[in-house]
């Protein structure tokens, strides 16, 4: 009988995403001994941390939310200056809608004291003419929003790790996680099983098929969701980050493209539940609606998209996260769409979950929540 292969690792990440990556880097900076298991390549595109672009805004309804931004701006500046690249590119962002639903939002960037404007119909037609909007709609403006270059982002975070002297497994699955009496975890992959002193769980789409055998169950909702791809227009010029403050059929955004010219236009949170597992087909219908939008409120881009693709949200019923510690495991999921924004304050809370150090979540980001049960 072949005798089973064991090795030793102080902590662990499952999952090689934008948070596994981030809690990756912060930890190994720490000094802990950290290994990263990815069932995938790093650089997958089955998940929810791949693509050029995400969203950097501060334009939130609750002021927590506006605090974390704020306290992940610094940190985004301090990968860049450790990694040598330009990972956030500031443009501005915006939300519109009409005046009564952007009361919410403009509370809490008061609240958390985030310098922002309100805007008339007539002063957004002045200053960013590459919208046409409905009429009796308003806005807000918040000057630190803008693009992060996602793709070179989740790398330059492995990266660093490596550097601190991570090692990351690719195309290992995790397929069960055994807490021990001693408070460490045992991982069970293809590859043999793993001791560590604490498991971090960072699979976005694929945590609940670790934990749920545990009794931890968490609702997550994982939906399949979809981008297109526009040319700017020549003799347009780029676009500050956009997304609709007031529910759209379709929650439709906007991210600039930093490098080439491109924009991304998506749909918030509308995608059909799916298995994480399924292929990531494009949906033609969604490309007519993104299109149709384009066509109807953005002049500046052409209405023909030149690509399209889909990613995944592991989404919460509330939309927080889950940020919590239980015995030996750091979990660390649910952030459904709207989480790579906060990846290295996030990937610091982990750690900190990781240390046990007092006040490193908060009771909004329990695993224990009523609406998760």
């Amino acid at each position: 009988m072949r005798k089973e292969r064991r090795q030793t690792s102080d902590i662990a990440v499952i999952g090689a995403g934008i948070m596994g990556a981030s809690a990756a880097w912060a930890l190994s900076s720490r000094g802990f001994h950290v290994r990263v298991f990815e069932q995938f390549d790093t650089g997958h595109a089955r998940g929810s941390s791949h693509g050029a672009s995400r969203i950097f805004r501060l334009i939130y309804e609750e002021a927590d939310y506006v605090r974390l931004a704020q306290a992940s701006l610094p940190l985004w500046r301090e990968l860049e200056r450790t990694s040598g690249t330009k990972l956030l590119h500031t443009t501005g962002s915006l939300a519109f809608g009409p005046p009564s639903t952007l009361e919410s939002f403009e509370r809490a960037l008061q609240t958390a004291g985030a310098e922002h404007q309100r805007l008339s119909p007539t002063e957004i037609a002045k200053s960013f003419p590459g919208y046409a909007l409905d009429s009796g709609v308003e806005a807000l403006y918040q000057r630190d929003g803008g693009v992060i270059l996602a793709d070179q982002a989740r790398t330059a975070f492995l990266q660093l790790a490596r550097e601190n002297g991570a090692t990351i497994l690719e195309r290992t699955p995790v397929t069960g996680l055994r807490p021990q009496d001693d408070g460490s975890v045992t991982l069970d992959t293809g590859s043999g099983s793993f001791r560590a002193e604490c498991a971090v769980v960072a699979p976005s789409g694929w945590a609940t098929r670790l934990l749920d055998p545990l009794g931890l169950r968490i609702a997550i909702r994982v939906t399949r969701e979809q981008v297109s791809y526009f040319r700017l227009r020549e003799g347009h010029e780029i676009l500050p980050c956009f997304f609709e403050g007031y529910g759209s059929p379709i929650g439709a955004y906007v991210v600039p493209s930093a490098q080439n010219g491109e924009v991304k236009v998506g749909a918030h949170g509308t995608g059909a539940e799916i298995d994480p597992d399924e292929d990531g087909t494009v949906d033609p219908v969604r490309v007519e609606e993104l299109s149709r939008f384009v066509a109807d409120h953005l002049p500046s881009l052409e209405a023909h998209p030149l690509w399209s693709e889909t990613c995944l949200y592991a989404s919460t019923p509330d939309d927080d996260f889950v940020l919590d510690r239980v015995g030996g495991l750091v979990i660390g999921v649910g952030f459904g769409g709207h989480g790579f924004k906060f990846a290295p304050a996030i990937g610091r809370m982990i750690a900190d979950l990781v240390e046990g150090r007092e006040g490193a979540s908060s009771e909004r980001f329990a695993h224990s929540r009523a609406v998760l049960r």
